[in-house]
């Protein structure tokens, strides 16, 4: 099983994430900003990231970008989620995240992206 690390400022899609995350086995950290999900990242190493872009303090795109900055997270998969994407994801130069998630998003998305860390 894997260890998720979940961040976005509104407390209902921390617990949302959280449910249903932790309801298919895996551990859950928290996260209600960047600078938090930082230092919990490189506390704990977590398997997957699953971030909002925007968030007060160090938004998902500094968060990134400051993950892939440190060699124990450059094949680290980390997914935004936004409302704002279109059907073009958007780009950064320097930023690599794995994947984005468009808000409102369907659970299923999340289960099949754990899907990969089953045990």
């Amino acid at each position: 099983m894997a260890t998720v690390l979940i961040v976005d400022d509104d407390p209902y899609i921390r617990e949302l994430l959280d449910t249903v995350v932790s309801e298919l086995g895996h551990t859950v950290l928290s996260a209600p900003d960047g600078e938090v999900a930082l230092s919990l990242a490189r506390t704990h190493l977590p398997d997957l990231i699953i971030s909002d872009v925007m968030m007060p303090n160090l938004d998902g795109y500094g968060l990134v970008t400051a993950l892939r900055a440190d060699p124990r997270f450059t094949l680290t998969e980390v997914f935004l989620m936004s409302a704002l994407f279109g059907l073009e994801y958007p780009s950064r130069p320097g930023f690599q995240a794995t994947g984005f998630l468009k808000k409102p998003f369907a659970l299923l998305e999340i289960e099949c992206l754990l899907q990969r860390f089953a045990a």
